[in-house]
């Protein structure tokens, strides 16, 4: 496939330009010619514009047609993208110029897909903090139907007790087949086009991004149910992603809870019904009214509040009575029992038919059991003080748990009060819930459920403070983040990524508000560019990509495309790309993009952070000359007058050393290696101006490799330990990965370490875990090398190789170095690699000896040049190979003195590493010489 055939993503849409189809979730969308022609074109330009002659020329080449043609065929294309909401506006309309496509466009070439173990800390369910009554019989069919169907909907009114049902049927499913249970609360979601990254990170599937589904579908192994909680707001794009994960997924099912039927096939419905209430009989006595569930359940509720209690056969009638005015709901039920010891059963039943009789705010067309809800809210509501309604309604602005400090920041002065006294106050009202194992050092940290938090948020919007308190949340928000970032460098990875994980839906909620149309996009641009270590960390990449490519659209749209915080979201894209996927092809426009508009506004520390985040993208696609151009406009960008030892300074002779390792320039390669070494304090920023990988992990990859190649193979083991060290110790998933890769794995195979096999494994399970595709391809090659003994070894076929990975591996088994990497050798490229590349040549040469004539002395040549070159470099690793090779073939030939005389000298130029196979194998050569 070219890449001009690549197929083409926007939004959930995919282009194929060959066929010139296009899909929306899978489905084919229908389209005519033109109109596809047309799209063609566009997406062949995204965010530029086309003029209607081009436009028209690509639809009817050759042909004369009228604009009105054209404007046909663009009506139609509209209305097919327009299916979804991201789809509508994707084309803009220039007047007097042409058409402009303005969705961001991703490329796909091959989809990252990593197979392994997910994250067992994403998606856990929460626990079931009271036991179910009454459901028996709903548990035992639920049950019975998440044994034969994959799809199962729990329908119902809020407040009736779906979540709590579907946690229990769920968990027991699990429980009895040892199988994995996740959950995933959709509240918290506004957009549904973030609905599949959101569920592949709820699986511990962190996807890349590129097509969640398709990456969850390669990923997933083990039977996994997935409860989708609270649905009915994104009804129709949980049916779509239903539809597509289980086809995709043969080892998941899915518990959807929601207010209504998501229609989508294969979907099994059960209508969940409200507690069975007393009939309105007179009850003989109270054993007869605790024979029904929604009396047995305001009993416990009200026990449980006053430590103690059972109804008298006085208290029959009026329980019977409470339980049928509140329809058997259990959230009503339960607000109702937190006010038995004001009102007792008694004047709980007469408010409760006072306030159903009195005018309510419910339409006549809202059902009964909907106006029962908020009535019973509407009683708790009306029966608190003053200043806590005031509360109430302002912490509905809360998506997740919040603390006592959170809860302050949206009090306001006109709330004076003990805040932890109101929030026990709600507390005990069942208006809040405490999180379970949920606290900070001021206490508890409390929630609002979801029926709440809607009643609360309506209160909001009619006290007109929503605004207000929108922009107060969002600016907390942005400052928790920026207190989150503050932590990292004294705290592990996973324990920030525990104590952080919660703040994942308030940021949602604040970037929602941000864009929104009463928002402030400022605001929402510095969450987005100061978010980025959250989103990574917890697995959502693939969600704030999408953030970022809107937000980027946005503002191109606005006119604002050349400020700070469009520069902010150009870096924190490219960075994003680079440290998820790896896909170094997509980096280059975003940091382009953002050292131009740097340049503009005069920010030169973003400039540089971008230069740095190109030239780690050509270190990992192997492109040496990029990076050394690179290397060289950081210089140029540096100050004067900066400090030797400063950061900037530091950082830069470690781009400039590993650039000149690469290029072959050894000597001053290890001089700026050295002046790195000697400035090393502790551990700098894990992604320092744009780098990434933490300083100290960096420095001692470089330091291994050099020393390899100079022939000190203990120090560069011991250099390659450390780098490992370090990266344990920056508790850096991303720099783990690069030491492995650059140096823990190489040195091990070099110098024979059994560990090598292990490193390996360890490697392909760190890019599991984190789902990054670019290093999990490295482990695949990496474990390409150990085969049985007799087994050729082979590259993985389907993994889009870059020069660096074939010069690599061919370094540790020379088989593997294919005509072209030995033609970039040749040519005078592969630098650090060179002689051991022509080596491999006169190997394969030798292969083919018995057979070819000339063969041999063609070997010898290229081994004599391999020498050269390597003593010439003083690349003392290469030339002890290439010798060892010189002199079998000597012996073989009966020059046994002439090997001898090659390889006695060099020998004995090497103090370290005695047991190292190469120098095994000289000294072998040199015995049978």
């Amino acid at each position: 496939m070219t890449a001009a055939d690549e197929p083409l993503a926007f939004g959930d849409f995919l282009f194929h330009p060959a066929a010139r189809t296009l899909l929306l979730n899978g489905t084919p969308v229908a389209l005519g010619g033109p109109a596809r022609s047309l799209l063609a074109a566009l997406l062949a330009e995204p965010g530029h514009v086309v003029s209607a002659t081009a436009l028209m020329e690509s639809a009817w080449p050759g042909g004369a047609r009228g604009e009105a043609n054209l404007r046909v065929q663009m009506t139609a294309l509209r209305k097919a993208l327009a299916a979804v909401p991201e789809g509508q506006g994707a084309i803009l309309n220039i007047p007097g110029r042409g058409y402009q496509f303005t969705l961001p466009v991703r490329r796909l070439s091959a989809p990252p897909v990593l197979a392994g173990l997910p994250d067992e800390e994403s998606g856990r369910p929460p626990p079931l903090l009271t036991r179910l009554i009454g459901r028996e019989r709903e548990l035992a069919l639920l049950a019975e139907r998440l044994e034969d169907r994959r799809l199962v909907t729990l329908a119902g009114i809020g407040g009736i007790g779906k979540t709590s049902l579907a946690l229990a049927a769920a968990g027991d499913w699990a429980a009895r087949h040892g199988r994995r249970l996740r959950f995933l609360d959709l509240t918290a979601l506004s957009d549904p086009a973030l609905l599949p990254a959101a569920a592949g990170a709820a699986l511990g599937l962190g996807t890349p991004g590129l097509d969640p589904v398709e990456e969850i579908g390669a990923a997933l192994r083990g039977e996994t149910m997935l409860i989708l909680d609270s649905a009915e707001h994104l009804a129709e794009a949980t049916a779509r992603l239903s539809e597509r994960l289980l086809k995709r997924s043969p080892a998941l099912r899915l518990l959807v809870t929601s207010r209504e039927p998501l229609g989508a096939a294969g979907e099994w419905l059960h209508r969940l019904a409200p507690l069975e209430v007393p009939p309105e009989t007179e009850p003989r006595d109270a054993a007869e009214v605790m024979a029904y569930p929604a009396a047995q359940l305001f009993v416990e509720r009200a026990s449980a509040r006053l430590g103690g209690f059972s109804p008298k056969d006085s208290d029959a009638a009026g329980l019977a009575l409470l339980c049928r005015k509140l329809d058997g709901l259990p959230l009503a039920i339960t607000l109702a029992a937190s006010r038995i010891d004001m009102f007792g059963i008694a004047g709980l039943a007469a408010g409760m038919a006072d306030l159903l009789a009195a005018p309510g705010p419910s339409r006549r067309s809202t059902p009964g059991r909907h106006r029962t809800m908020r009535a019973t809210l509407d009683w708790s509501h009306d029966a608190l003080s003053p200043a806590d309604q005031c509360l109430l309604r302002r912490l509905s602005v809360f998506r997740g748990p919040f603390s006592i400090t959170s809860a302050l920041t949206v009090m306001g002065e006109d709330l004076s009060f003990d805040a932890g006294r109101a929030l026990l106050r709600l507390e005990t009202k069942s208006l809040l819930h405490r999180v379970e194992g949920g606290e900070d050092d001021e206490g508890p940290l409390r929630r609002l459920l979801a029926t709440t938090r809607a009643y609360a948020a309506e209160k909001l919007e009619a006290s007109g403070e929503a605004p207000a308190l929108h922009r107060l949340h969002a600016l907390h928000v942005l400052e928790r983040v920026g207190a989150a970032e503050a932590t990292r460098p004294g705290m592990s990875s996973a324990a920030w990524r525990t104590a952080h994980a919660g703040l994942a839906d308030d940021l949602r909620a604040a970037v929602d508000w941000a864009f929104g149309p009463e928002g402030e996009v400022e605001i929402g641009l510095r969450l987005l560019a100061g978010s980025g270590p959250l989103w990574l960390e917890l697995n959502l990449a693939a969600e704030y990509r999408h953030r970022l490519e809107l937000a980027l659209s946005r503002l191109a749209a606005s006119g604002q495309g050349e400020t700070l915080a469009a520069l902010r979201l150009h870096v924190a894209a490219g960075m994003t790309i680079l440290r998820n996927t790896g896909e170094v092809a997509l980096v280059a426009e975003p940091l382009r993009r953002a050292i131009e508009i740097a340049d503009r506004i005069g920010e030169a520390g973003a400039a540089i952070r971008a230069v740095g985040g190109l030239w780690m993208a050509c270190i990992m696609a192997g492109d040496a000359a990029g990076a050394a151009r690179l290397s060289a406009e950081m210089d140029a960008r540096i100050p004067p007058g900066t400090p030797p030892d400063s950061d900037l300074r530091q950082a830069h002779h470690r781009v400039a050393g590993l650039t000149l390792h690469y290029a072959g320039d050894q000597g001053e390669a290890r001089r700026h290696a050295d002046l790195a070494m000697r400035h090393l304090r502790g551990r700098l920023d894990t992604s320092p101006y744009g780098l990434m990988i933490d300083q100290a992990a960096a420095v001692h990859v470089l330091d291994a490799r050099l020393l390899w190649l100079d022939g000190r193979f203990d120090g560069a083991r011991a250099a390659a330990e450390a780098a490992l060290a370090a990266a344990e110790a920056a508790e850096d998933a991303l720099s783990l990965c690069y030491a492995l890769t650059q140096a823990g794995i190489p040195v091990a195979v070099w110098t024979g370490d059994p560990e090598a096999p292990a490193r390996v494994e360890r490697l392909a399970a760190t890019a599991q875990r984190h789902r990054m595709p670019y290093w999990h391809g490295w482990s695949r090659c990496f474990a390409s090398l150990f085969v049985r003994p007799g087994e050729a070894p082979g590259l993985p076929r389907e993994l889009e190789l870059t020069p660096y990975h074939l010069e690599v591996v061919a370094t540790m088994n020379p088989a593997l170095a294919d005509s072209a990497t030995i033609a970039r050798a040749e040519a005078g490229q592969a630098a650090w690699c060179a002689p051991e590349l022509l080596r491999a040549k006169a190997e394969n040469l030798l292969r083919r000896a018995g057979s070819e004539p000339g063969a041999m002395r063609a070997a010898e040549r290229v081994l004599r040049e391999a020498l050269a070159l390597a003593e010439r470099q003083a690349l003392r690793a290469w030339a002890l190979r290439s010798a060892t090779s010189l002199a079998r073939l000597w012996r073989g030939q009966g020059e046994h003195g002439r090997a001898e005389d090659l390889l006695a000298p060099l020998l004995v130029t090497f103090d370290e590493g005695r047991d190292m196979p190469d120098l095994v194998a000289a000294r072998r050569a040199l015995e049978a010489a």
